[in-house]
């Protein structure tokens, strides 16, 4: 699920980069309310508060709802492509720079055990020992 953390400046680069996606499609205001709706407010002026009570030291970071923005674009007359639904390519998908994540569960590496060999492992810490040995008598030539 996307997230995003509630500072005033997350939510200005994010209406920033909405705009250059919709270029000139969808009034300003518009946006504004959409994205309010994205991440659960019922208007822009509930997530000015909530920007002014939270401040930016520590913002909370809310789920971002595609469909919600979407929804309420739709709502103040905005035209909708289908194209914007598409998952990873509408207008509040990842963009790489980090405004936006999808955060998914942690999941460890899988670790095949059964080829584990304390020989190597043992031959490896030998090698860096005499490779650090000779690195601290290099140093010391040096002097």
């Amino acid at each position: 699920m996307p997230s995003i953390a509630l500072t005033e400046t997350k939510i200005r680069i994010l209406k920033h980069e909405l705009q250059r996606y919709f270029v000139g499609t969808v009034k300003s205001s518009h946006l504004s309310e959409a994205i309010a709706a994205a991440v659960g407010m019922r208007t822009y002026a509930a997530l000015r508060a909530r920007l002014k009570e939270c401040g930016s030291k520590n913002p909370p970071v809310l789920e971002i709802s595609e469909e919600a923005f979407l929804a309420r674009l739709e709502a103040l007359g905005a035209e909708v492509l289908p194209a914007d639904r598409e998952y990873g390519v509408g207008p509040l998908s990842y963009r790489g720079d980090g405004l936006i994540r999808y955060e998914e569960p942690y999941q460890p590496p899988e670790i095949d055990w059964s080829s584990y060999d304390a020989e190597q492992d043992r031959l490896l810490a030998d090698f860096y020992d005499r490779f650090e040995q000779e690195l601290l008598s290099i140093r010391s030539l040096k002097r």
